[in-house]
């Protein structure tokens, strides 16, 4: 078993993959199962005013240990609070939405800060084969050559954070919003993956 496929976040200390690819042959539902389970909290929050994001961010970062590890962040507002500090996240997640409603300070995030722009379908309350591939594209894209990836979700990027964290090298670090509260960090780990692979796991095919 190597120790560096282990701190990569590719295999778990038995030596299984993390995920099993062929979950995402096709696409698949978010069950009431997994719904009752993902409504406990997942991380530590930073709570900060509506009218300035950047309050909840800069606590949010001041929390994170450097240790050469992505910053992954999920959701228009959070990608564009990291942007307005200088913060550019290593992976970004938009949907032009938040609150599930559009939002036109989407406009403001600048995409040419990014070395990579990829476009996918997910429709809400879904894990779709096209969102696993493009979130398993950014992670390489960040582990092999350090590049940043900007991710444009037609649909809602809500649930990617559990894919995020099985395909995440140990201590990534993924922020997303709290609504009306400020901003979630989690920081992947064998007790996140090993989460988030069993609340996949209760996910299905329809």
């Amino acid at each position: 078993i190597s120790s560096t496929r282990i701190r990569k976040g590719v295999i778990d200390i038995f030596g299984n993959n993390w995920f099993d690819e062929n979950l995402f042959s096709s696409d698949i539902h978010i069950t009431k199962d997994a719904e009752i389970l993902l409504k406990e909290p997942f991380g530590t929050l930073f709570k900060g005013p509506e009218s300035d994001h950047s309050i909840a961010i800069k606590k949010a970062l001041d929390s994170i240990v450097e240790n050469n590890s992505p910053i992954i962040g999920v959701g228009d507002v959070t990608v564009k609070s990291l942007q307005d500090i200088g913060n550019i996240a290593n992976i970004a997640l938009i949907d032009e939405k938040t609150k599930r409603m559009v939002w036109e300070g989407f406009r403001e995030i600048d995409q040419s800060l990014y070395d990579c722009v990829i476009e996918c379908q997910n429709p809400p309350g879904m894990l779709t084969k096209s969102l696993f591939e493009s979130c398993k594209i950014a992670i390489d894209n960040w582990t092999i050559n350090r590049l940043k990836t900007l991710i444009v979700v037609d649909g809602e990027e809500d649930l990617a954070p559990l894919l995020l964290h099985l395909l995440a090298p140990i201590n990534a670090a993924i922020l997303y919003g709290q609504p009306n509260q400020g901003v979630v960090v989690r920081i992947t780990g064998l007790d996140s993956k090993s989460r988030c692979q069993s609340l996949i796991n209760l996910f299905e095919e329809r």
